[in-house]
């Protein structure tokens, strides 16, 4: 795994905010907790995107 494949970022969609929600290996249910509950810690949208880039 490479250093960007072990990363789960998020992208706010309101204000264009990137951040890393979570690095992987992790379990699955805290990840998925972390991608139910995550929005945006600069402006507080809960309109965000998940995926491995930026």
């Amino acid at each position: 795994m490479t250093e960007l494949d072990n990363k789960i970022w998020a992208h706010c969609d309101d204000y264009q905010h990137n951040w890393i929600v979570a690095y992987l290996p992790l379990e699955m249910k805290k990840t998925v907790a972390l991608m139910r509950s995550a929005v945006c810690p600069k402006c507080a949208s809960p309109i965000i995107m998940m995926g491995k880039t930026p």
